[in-house]
């Protein structure tokens, strides 16, 4: 249904939650349209509460959470241009069973959602891997 994400974004804004990764998939075979996001810890609670009245409202199969998150981030300004670097984090986290749970990325900056328990060690996989200048202009690794 057109207008559920705008919806959904305004109820959140309304509580002055604060939206960060964002990202919507439609499964119309399913009948599903998924919209995953991250916001605070702080904000969890709210977030849910108001999340579970809106989905009675709408008919929606229900709201899912994930508490166990942490973001990884390489930022710099040849992201965009190197088809490289996303496959180099990957394939670094990938073969260092790290799941990636959400992933978001931008012209400069390129973030994996990984569980909290394996962020110092993605961070540090990271740093070892994809040094800054290693893969042209990335300017440094985030954790």
């Amino acid at each position: 249904m057109p207008g559920i994400a705008g919806e959904i974004m305004q109820t959140l804004a309304d509580r002055n939650i604060v939206i960060d990764m964002i990202m919507q998939a439609l499964y119309p075979t399913a009948g599903l349209n998924n919209i995953t996001f991250t916001v605070n810890t702080s904000d969890l609670d709210e977030c849910i509460q108001a999340l579970e009245t809106m989905a009675g409202q709408l008919g929606s199969k229900g709201v899912i959470f994930d508490q166990d998150i942490a973001k990884v981030s390489i930022v710099g300004s040849g992201i965009a241009g190197q088809p490289a670097v996303a496959a180099k984090l990957f394939r670094v986290l990938g073969d260092n069973k790290i799941n990636i749970k959400m992933i978001a990325g931008s012209e400069k900056k390129l973030t994996c959602v990984v569980a909290s328990s394996e962020a110092d060690r993605a961070g540090k996989l990271i740093s070892r891997r994809l040094r800054p200048g290693s893969l042209g202009t990335i300017g440094q690794i985030c954790l």
